[in-house]
């Protein structure tokens, strides 16, 4: 049992959050600033960059995971975080999607309603 909350916790659930995260803070932020940005524009920015973002985080994963392999010899077959990305391109694509309508339901429910 506890293999598999180790296995899905920083596989799955850190990435998502990591994602909506992003979604969020971007969603809101470029909502309010850049005025002369087009609309479209700071949408696409704010979806897309949550998926830059789960990238980004299994890119420093596997540089963490390959530094504390290096003490003993790598073997030839290893296979770091990185191939997560690519078994698990499904979820990855579900992530960027979700990530993406998110993004955008933020940053048009607060053009909709500003805050004063």
């Amino acid at each position: 049992m506890e293999d598999i909350t180790s296995f899905w916790l920083p596989v799955v659930l850190v990435p998502i959050i990591i994602a909506h995260a992003v979604a969020f803070a971007l969603g809101r932020v470029l909502s309010v600033r850049f005025d002369r940005i087009p609309d479209p524009l700071k949408v696409t920015v704010a979806g897309l960059s949550p998926t830059l973002a789960v990238i980004g985080y299994f890119w420093i994963w596997q540089k963490i995971d390959l530094a504390l392999l290096q003490e003993p010899p790598v073997a030839e077959y290893y296979m770091g975080p990185m191939v997560f990305l690519i078994y698990g391109w499904p979820i990855l694509l579900a992530v960027a999607i979700a990530s993406f309508f998110f993004a955008a339901h933020v940053f048009y429910g607060r053009k909709k309603f500003p805050r004063k």
